[in-house]
């Protein structure tokens, strides 16, 4: 599941950046064009839902970074979970132990 949402959420936010030239370069303008048109798209909505909200347009540039930064979470969070257990304040519980307390529910 982490795999899968961390291709899907670079594929989404650098894939038309990296494909664009790529296929501009080709010979393929129509796919490149359309490529390039995706990251515009989304931060032409991210534009106007950020007016609509009274924040200021720039706020939607660092798209590319916020992307890199959840992925980097998503992956601390999924292996301190897997090397240290999960901890709700006290100490941390190892995923073995989880396990075995819901089979003997």
């Amino acid at each position: 599941m982490v795999t899968g949402s961390t291709v899907s959420l670079a594929w989404l936010a650098a894939g038309p950046i990296v494909m664009a030239p790529l296929l501009l370069a080709t010979g393929q303008p129509l796919a490149g064009a359309l490529y390039a048109a995706c990251p515009v798209i989304c931060w032409a909505a991210a534009t106007t839902v950020s007016r609509d909200n009274s924040y200021p347009w720039w706020y939607v540039l660092p798209f590319p970074l916020a992307v890199i930064v959840i992925v980097f979470t998503i992956w601390r969070s999924t292996l301190l979970t897997i090397f240290r257990g999960v901890s709700w304040g006290g100490p941390p519980v190892s995923l073995a132990e989880l396990k075995k307390a819901r089979i003997r529910r």
